[in-house]
């Protein structure tokens, strides 16, 4: 038997709201008074949401060192400027942005990103009426 599958629409964004604003302003008590909404979220949502926050975290560490040792793999570069794998690729083969290869994995020095920025950034025109 196959799942059903509910399409959202005006009564389940109501049912969201109301789950929301229950979530808001109730709180749980000891004596079991206190409703507290239970939402269900599938173990796959959670997992990719935990790998996602990992995955910042991490980025976000080697972003606090100092910019002289630090060197991103290219899945942490495209993340970085927020391109795909193979828009980077392609800024890569034609030159527009300096890498190097060791023991077959590519790095970029944060320098090098930051160069190819700043080489790549468009200055805003002044809008006249």
């Amino acid at each position: 038997m196959r799942p059903q599958i509910r399409k959202v629409g005006k009564n389940r964004r109501d049912e969201l709201e109301e789950f929301l604003s229950l979530s808001m302003s109730s709180s749980p008590s000891l004596d079991g008074t206190g409703s507290v909404p239970l939402l269900l979220v599938d173990a796959r949502v959670i997992q990719t949401m935990m790998e996602h926050i990992e995955s910042t975290n991490k980025l976000l560490k080697k972003l606090t060192t100092s910019p002289k040792n630090l060197w991103l793999s290219h899945k942490e570069t495209c993340e970085f400027l927020g391109v795909s794998d193979t828009t980077l690729r392609e800024y890569r083969d034609i030159g527009l942005i300096a890498y190097h290869k060791r023991d077959r994995q590519l790095w970029f020095h944060l320098n090098d990103i930051e160069e190819f920025l700043n080489n790549h950034r468009e200055e805003a025109f002044q809008y006249r009426k």
